[in-house]
């Protein structure tokens, strides 16, 4: 039957994906498709193929224009999110459209809302759609809402008004028995109620952040929530339970066919957990009621059905890792758990590096010593913790965890991470396939060269680029060098407006480094005190290593570096007067900008990369401007200082260096107010353009020689 489901399966998908922007894969897929399916009817490959348009039209239509929420938004219990003075949620409008929503809530409605265990309508005042990026390389959350629940609006509320509704239907049930175990879990200590969070029910809350970043870089995170490991090791747990009191596996199975599908209710559905239920799901019932159905049967039959329901359902990476595993698995099987760890690792490279832009050479011997522990001790006792949270071992499984915690971090601090830059969708679907072939022929040279030859062109930047980043209310400019001989970030933006276990600083500029594969920086200038400008430099040395920090007395003496000072490992460069450096190629001038008061001081950095002049202004004011007047500068793009305010930019300054573009970077909420009509005048005098971020997203300058583009994000998606 599988070779008639296969090919079935890649012409629906095939066919879809020519309509939902992936055109090269689908007519791949489905040329493939139709080569395999050539001793069927015509009839039958027409319908698969009329099967997946009706599909592939129906989701492009609704993503041009997806449906507008009306009504009040029902949310079930077990789909709040609670910070200490915000509530997040994901619920039905009253027009049957999905939406995610979010109200600040007082310490008293926190708590009744956490009392609560069934279902509340919620009204609401303000809809907007789901913003994407505004930087290159920066998650599209957007996108995955909608690949994952059809969401493309998200409503917000003054002020918190809900209305509890009673408690009826198997879905409300079932999203009460959550909320339970959630209290359960919630009695436990604390390493033990992350990881029972993050083990049993896929979700990762603020108190694992610290580590998903050491799992990714080991490359076990699909441990916890991708590949559906969690249900596995559910159901082999009932097996043994059932065995030990010599309970036929025929009743057994007849409990798995009613518990099975609940599950999707009470643990959040990503694509590891649908594909993992609903393969164990068809094999019960295949082997109750003899039918002639192979595990590929089952995964083709569970990959058509997904697909067609969620047709993006191959473009997030917990879709592409949970169904690529399991198809190797189920058509390539190894003897021995190290051979098939090494075979996991080659198959999830090339998602991994078009996902995350690295991964660990080792993560093969990682997958091979880690999964027992998972599947064969911390999931029993988990389970076994949350049935009993006063067990007396507790405690002892706390202090283990914490112990693991400490050898993730060291195995992840091993030499072998290979920092390999962002892989592009195509690439990495080319080098799948070549993976997979590798698998059936036994040949691994061709894969071997043509990952070489593509980390080559990933890597291979001949030209310089400066980068200036959408932070919202924060600053930060970097400079890149050719070949990556030199790089140099100014400024990191802060949390002055924000707050969060996953700062800007974190999701845009440290993931903006990895995919250009960039594993250190040469310098980091920090050109004030402010926060909204240096306040993330902690997140920033936390994750990149950086040879220099250069602060000048304003920055120094700001409460950010007093508190990082007692770990900064960093060697610091405290600027008081006119400094020049080479920074790889660059030739860089600071000048440290005397203003009366040092916290008003700002450091200017006048930068030559090759025949192109620029020059940083942080938060320079008029007067520290007309400092400059007498360094008679040169300059070609001239980053504004204040957001391009009166109070940062000074007419005869800019007058007198000409310069061919400005940059206003982090306006923020000031957006109204930055730049002012004055700077807009002057610039329209000389004439040059200024392009900001706020409204165009992240900037950058490529510049090869004599010859730069400049391009802004909105504009060159």
């Amino acid at each position: 039957m599988s070779r008639y489901l296969l090919p079935v399966v890649g012409l629906v998908i095939g066919a879809q994906l020519l309509f939902t922007g992936a055109i090269i894969p689908g007519l791949v897929l489905l040329a493939f498709a139709t080569q395999k399916g050539r001793p069927w009817p015509p009839v039958l490959i027409t319908a698969a193929i009329c099967l997946g348009v009706c599909g592939g039209v129906r989701e492009r239509a609704l993503t041009l224009a997806p449906p507008v929420p009306r009504g009040a938004v029902l949310v079930q219990a077990g789909d709040w999110q609670f910070k200490p003075e915000y509530a997040s949620f994901r619920g039905v409008c009253t027009n049957g459209v999905v939406v995610t929503g979010g109200v600040p809530i007082t310490r008293p409605e926190l708590r009744r809302l956490r009392a609560v265990a069934g279902p509340v309508l919620v009204n609401w005042q303000k809809s907007a759609r789901i913003t994407g990026p505004s930087n290159l390389y920066e998650f599209d959350y957007a996108a995955y809402a909608w690949a994952q629940y059809h969401a493309a609006y998200r409503v917000r509320a003054d002020k918190l008004r809900m209305r509890p509704l009673p408690i009826r239907g198997l879905q409300a049930h079932l999203q009460r028995l959550r909320v339970g175990i959630v209290r359960r879990i919630d009695r436990l200590p604390e390493r033990v109620a992350a990881y029972a969070q993050a083990l049993l029910l896929g979700t990762m809350g603020d108190e694992m952040v610290s580590m998903r970043d050491t799992f990714s870089r080991l490359g076990i995170l699909h441990l916890f929530s991708v590949s559906g490991l969690h249900i596995f090791a559910l159901v082999g747990i009932l097996y043994a339970l059932t065995n030990r009191l010599r309970i036929p596996c025929e009743y057994t199975d007849c409990l798995l066919i009613g518990i099975l599908p609940l599950l999707l209710v009470i643990i959040p559905g990503g694509a590891g957990l649908i594909r993992a239920v609903w393969m164990r799901l068809l094999q019960i019932l295949a082997q109750r009621l003899h039918w002639t159905v192979s595990t590929l049967d089952c995964f083709c039959i569970v990959l058509l059905i997904n697909s067609l329901f969620q047709p993006r359902v191959l473009f997030t990476l917990g879709g592409q890792m949970t169904y690529l595993l399991t198809f190797v698995l189920i058509v390539a099987p190894t003897a021995g758990t190290l051979r098939q760890s090494i075979n996991m690792a080659g198959v999830s490279a090339a998602p991994l590096l078009s996902a995350v832009y690295g991964l660990h050479l080792l993560t093969f011997l990682f997958n091979w010593a880690l999964m027992p522990l998972f599947e064969g001790v911390l999931m029993p006792l988990l389970v076994m913790l949350v049935i009993w949270p006063s067990c007396p071992l507790s405690l002892p499984v706390n202090q283990l965890l914490l112990g693991l915690d400490h050898l993730l971090t060291r195995l992840a601090g091993l030499p072998g991470y290979l920092s390999a830059g962002a892989f592009p969708g195509l690439l990495a679907l080319g080098l799948s396939v070549l993976v997979l072939r590798g698998l059936a022929t036994r040949r691994w040279r061709q894969c071997v060269i043509a990952f070489g030859l593509c980390y080559l062109a990933v890597n291979y930047h001949p030209y310089w680029r400066v980068s200036c980043f959408d932070l919202g209310q924060g600053e930060a400019q970097l400079i890149e060098a050719p070949f990556k001989r030199g790089a140099v970030l100014i400024d990191t933006g802060g949390q002055a407006y924000q707050s969060g276990s996953n700062p800007a600083a974190k999701r845009i500029i440290l993931n903006y480094l990895a995919a250009r594969g960039l594993n250190h920086l040469d310098a980091v200038v920090l050109t004030n005190g402010r926060r909204e400008y240096i306040g993330d430099v902690a997140t920033i040395l936390q994750g990149i290593s950086c040879k220099t920090l250069i602060v000048n007395a304003a920055a120094a003496n700001s409460k950010v570096i007093k508190d990082l000072a007692p770990n900064l490992r960093t060697r610091v460069q405290l600027v008081r007067s006119k400094a020049a450096a080479q920074i790889g190629p660059a030739r860089v001038t600071i000048f440290p900008g005397s203003a009366a008061r040092v916290r008003n001081q700002s450091l200017q950095i006048y930068a030559k990369l090759g025949s192109k002049k620029y020059l940083f202004g942080g938060a320079a004011t008029r007067a520290q401007e007309r400092q400059l007047l007498q360094e008679q500068l040169d300059v070609d793009y001239l980053k504004l200082g204040q957001h391009g305010s009166v109070a940062g930019v000074d007419a005869a300054f800019v007058r007198s260096i000409t310069p061919s573009a400005g940059f206003v970077v982090g306006s923020g909420t000031f957006a109204a107010a930055h730049p002012s009509t004055e700077t807009f005048k002057l610039f329209a005098e000389l004439p040059a353009p200024i392009y900001e971020t706020q409204r165009q997203g992240m900037i950058y300058v490529d510049q090869w020689g004599s010859r730069a583009q400049t391009r802004t994000y909105r504009q060159n998606k």
